[in-house]
Formats: C-alpha cells, structure tokens, sequence
C-alpha cells in the first residue's frame, strides 16, 4: 500500500527511512516541536501500539497534518488536544483546537486527502470541520488489528 501512494504521488523511494523516523514513538517529540512553534498541546494517549506496527506511521502522519494545520491556518490558538486511543478493535485520533472560528478556506490543499487517503487503508473514516464557537476538529478512527 505504502508502494502504491509512493508511485502515484510521485515520491522518492525513503518510505523505509520515514516508517523508522516516523511513528508512534515520536509524537510526544513532535508534540514538543508545535509547543516550541507556539501551540499550547495537550497529548493524552490511552493504550498502546505495537511499535513495529505499520499503523503507527498512518498515526504518526495523521497527528503531524492536523498540527501543521492548526499552525498554518488557526487564529488566537487557546488549546489543541491531541488524543490516541488504542482498543481491540482498532483505534481513534483526535486533533481539535479551540481558537478564533475558522474562515472558510477556498484551496483546502492536500492535507486532508492526504488523511481521508491512509484512514481509508485502514478500512477508517475521518470526521473534520469547524467547531462549535471556534477552533477545528480532526478525528480519524481506524479499524485495525495491528493497533493492540
């Protein structure tokens, strides 16, 4: 699968590279990379992945999009919570900020196809848009056996 969206999209082949530079472990990193950029990042997790587990890179990319996001495009940032939560039978990212209400962005890039492309490996589905009285909301959930 990763094979296929490195063809189509044209990219180098470091697949291999990112899989050990990108995953569950380093969130808390990249957490503290958007607190040292400005945002105020909560990053709750609840259960646990398999570190060797292919889904940690869809995770891993999944919270770094949403972030970059909340930076790129959020206005008077109050909080953003990060959480993973990993049950038998799959699990579920959640990325929501609470901010200045979001104006309508006319080029949506690809950051959230890019999301809504891994979730669907994954037999999953993503829920994102504006929240009530301000902010953003991204929430992935992911049906898989590879999370427990």
């Amino acid at each position: 699968m990763r094979r296929l969206l490195t063809s189509v999209r044209g990219e180098t082949d470091a697949v291999d590279r990112q899989r050990v530079q990108a995953s569950m472990e380093r969130i808390p990193a990249l957490v503290a990379e958007s607190r040292s950029a400005g945002l105020p990042v909560r990053f709750e997790q609840v259960g646990a992945i398999d570190p060797d587990a292919m889904v940690g890179l869809t995770v891993y990319r999944v919270v770094q999009e949403a972030l970059t996001n909340v930076l790129r495009h959020a206005r008077e940032v109050q909080d953003v919570l990060v959480r993973i939560a990993v049950a038998d039978e799959g699990l579920s990212i959640l990325v929501e900020d609470r901010s200045a209400p979001v104006v309508p962005i006319a080029d949506p890039g690809r950051g959230l196809v890019g999301i809504r492309e891994r979730a669907a490996f994954y037999d999953g589905h993503v829920e994102a848009g504006p929240r009530p009285g301000g902010g953003w909301r991204v929430f992935v959930r992911l049906q898989t056996e590879a999370a427990g």
